[in-house]
């Protein structure tokens, strides 16, 4: 169960990660 929590949290982290990524290059763009 502790590592099932711990790979939703990595996945999470994963998702922020390309948010920020591609709000980055849109702002760039802009």
């Amino acid at each position: 169960m502790k590592l099932d929590v711990l790979e939703a949290i990595g996945d999470l982290q994963i998702t922020t990660l390309n948010f920020d990524i591609k709000r980055l290059i849109i702002e760039t763009k802009c």
